[in-house]
């Protein structure tokens, strides 16, 4: 690694590591303890594998370490964009009337959408590594772009306020995931190799900032949550009401 790669490194580390103890501190955990499960495992990760890197170079144990950490990352993230969901549209045990059903239609073609753009792709690259590298995490980011678009797409339908505190940490992983996936498309299609190292370390860059937004954030008081259904959409409010008058109705139909 270079000199400033490996400064980057330090960087997101001690953010990471800041990030887990604010979570920690002011219970954020029990709020969202799938994000902190999520950049607890950063922090372990960006520990191994340092390690290992010293050890072996990018070897077959590098290598194996490195996906099998890949493919739990996805799993987390993808929990992570239910838990924002669940926050921002549960209400009373349960999803406010016709929620789930349009966050699901727009979540599913997540996968679709980050295959397809992975499987097409030519990395630019300079070895098989970086190449499968490229194309998962393009497949990574194309799929959390789209999944954290439809807690958006849905909140914003519903009239969920921007202020709650769910909704500001998700707005930071959507310029996280939106970062990622420019400089994935660049390597993609616009064969950047000769700047490979300039743009992820641009996008680490904004990775820090993300980290440190959201160690702001969930340092402070969230003094948006949504108690109620009062802050809803007027013309969802209706139809919520008219489902109360309908006795016997299939909840599903909203």
């Amino acid at each position: 690694m270079s000199t400033t790669e490996e400064l980057l490194w330090a960087y997101g580390f001690l953010q990471n590591l800041a990030l887990l103890l604010v979570l920690l501190s002011r219970g954020r955990a029990r709020l969202f303890p799938v994000f902190t499960g999520l950049i607890a495992f950063g922090t372990l990760r960006t520990i191994v594998l340092f390690l290992v890197y010293k050890e072996v170079g990018r070897h077959h144990g590098y290598a194996l370490i490195y996906w099998w950490a890949a493919a739990i990352d996805l799993l987390l993230q993808a929990a992570v964009v239910y838990e924002i969901a669940k926050n921002t549209l549960y209400r009373s045990s349960e999803w406010i009337l016709g929620t789930k059903a349009r966050f699901l239609r727009f979540a599913s073609a997540a996968p679709v959408v980050g295959l397809l753009l992975s499987l097409t792709m030519t990395p630019a690259a300079r070895n098989g590594l970086d190449a499968w590298d490229a194309r998962a995490n393009l497949f990574i980011t194309a799929t959390m772009c789209v999944m954290v678009s439809a807690v958006m797409t849905v909140s914003r339908q519903i009239g969920v306020g921007w202020n709650r505190l769910v909704l500001r940490y998700g707005a930071g992983l959507v310029v996280w995931s939106l970062a990622s996936f420019v400089t994935g498309s660049l390597h993609a299609y616009w064969r950047t190799i000769n700047d490979f190292s300039v743009l992820e370390n641009l996008s680490n860059i904004v990775y820090l900032l993300v980290t440190l937004y959201w160690i702001v954030i969930f340092w402070g008081s969230d003094s948006g949550r949504l108690n109620s259904e009062r802050e809803l959409s007027g013309e969802y409010r209706n139809r919520l009401m008219q489902v109360a008058r309908r006795t016997g109705s299939d909840r599903s139909e909203i």
